[in-house]
């Protein structure tokens, strides 16, 4: 079980070395380049659809919620899934905001719906204090035009 980590969770020794990996790899060898936000952009948008596409169609294969009850795209656990989405979230939402792109636009939209589908309420009350915090800095800021965007 320490290799495997208990069923259907899968945190054993193998997860906690491949984060180690990622996380070396990305301080010693990751470049940036032009297409990297977009590519991104354009993963979480397919993980939240398959969180979304999961919640209604109920599909019988091996990422089916442990819970048996709301999205969790392909993370196979409500709450990864919507702490998932409620840290990346309002990156979208001030990147449609500051950037006026359409990707975060969308990304904004199917974040929203996946996270509200997948029904973990703590997520929920990170994205409002999120929503929150946020809202409380561009009043400071004094950003009136980019403040009613924002609200809307």
């Amino acid at each position: 079980m320490s290799f495997s980590g208990a069923s259907n969770r899968f945190e054993g020794i193998f997860t906690i070395i491949t984060y180690i990996l990622i996380y070396y790899n990305s301080k010693y060898y990751f470049k940036n380049y032009r297409g990297f936000t977009t590519i991104l952009s354009v993963l979480y948008i397919l993980i939240c659809a398959f969180a979304i596409i999961q919640f209604y169609i109920k599909p019988n294969f091996y990422l089916v919620p442990i819970f048996q009850r709301g999205a969790t795209g392909t993370f196979g656990n409500t709450n990864f899934m919507g702490s998932f989405v409620s840290i990346v979230l309002p990156a979208f939402i001030l990147g449609s905001i500051f950037k006026n792109r359409k990707i975060y636009y969308i990304g904004s939209v199917f974040g929203f719906s996946a996270m509200l589908l997948c029904l973990a309420r703590s997520s929920w009350v990170a994205f409002v204090i999120s929503i929150i915090l946020i809202t409380l800095y561009l009043i400071f800021k004094k950003i009136k035009n980019i403040l009613k965007d924002f609200l809307l």
